[in-house]
């Protein structure tokens, strides 16, 4: 299903992006994050069944602008809630 050698290697991009970003992040707000338990994640999604929920992204679409959690953390709740 998966070739696990090219989801290493994506994986260390992926990691390498986001070390990337959280540089310029530092560098716009002209601000050193000296502590290393911050930084910024980029999750890895494979299966997104949320992009086709009809009935879910109806609910989000009214709450999306009251939310700071991410499209997918909502689903999560949204499915166990059901």
């Amino acid at each position: 299903m998966f070739n696990l050698g090219k989801v290493v290697k994506a994986r260390k991009r992926l990691n390498l992006i986001t070390s990337t970003l959280f540089k310029l992040f530092q560098i716009n707000l002209r601000y050193k994050e000296k502590r290393k338990d911050y930084g910024i994640e980029i999750f890895e999604y494979f299966y997104l069944p949320w992009r086709t929920d009809k009935e879910f992204n109806k609910h989000y679409e009214l709450i999306k602008e009251y939310t700071l959690n991410p499209k997918s953390r909502l689903f999560t709740i949204y499915e166990f809630s059901k």
